[in-house]
């Protein structure tokens, strides 16, 4: 498998994010985006909600592709980017990417485990009932069309008088 490793810059080219991913780039950053739109809570989401909010997008680019997992491979670019001065929204150190998605979907499950769920309502799914619901359907449609074919005809009529 191989991974690919990239940057998000704003439009002055200040990279302020690194990441890896296995999709593309294009998928990667539309992924970002829509999280950042939808409530994410990294800093890298409230960085590019504020660029939204400026007209501004980031912009992805690629630092290059990796055999494997690329965890090892992130934390040196991410250590190299932090080390010469960049100003990363990252969260964390990198290499546990998968395992942070992990512990939020995780918590997720829990909360929708205690959520309480309103009884489940039983529907007659019978095939009498659904056919004939069918049937009743069919006809309102044909005397609607009926009824519009009727008018046509009659403003037919009154336009050639």
């Amino acid at each position: 498998m191989k991974t690919k490793i990239y940057i998000l810059s704003d439009e002055n080219g200040r990279v302020r994010y690194l990441g890896k991913t296995y999709r593309t780039l294009c998928h990667r950053l539309h992924n970002h985006i829509y999280t950042a739109r939808h409530g994410g809570k990294f800093h890298v989401h409230n960085w590019i909600r504020l660029m939204l909010r400026h007209g501004q997008f980031p912009k992805i680019v690629l630092v290059g592709e990796v055999d494997g997992n690329g965890n090892k491979e992130e934390v040196a670019w991410i250590k190299y980017f932090k080390d010469e001065g960049f100003d990363l929204t990252n969260s964390t150190s990198g290499g546990d990417g998968g395992d942070m998605w992990r512990e939020f979907k995780d918590a997720q499950r829990k909360q929708a485990k205690d959520k309480k769920h309103p009884p489940y309502k039983v529907i007659d799914l019978s095939a009498d009932k659904i056919f004939n619901r069918a049937i009743e359907y069919d006809d309102a449609v044909n005397y609607e069309n009926q009824a519009v074919s009727s008018y046509r005809t009659a403003r037919l009529y009154f336009d050639e008088i």
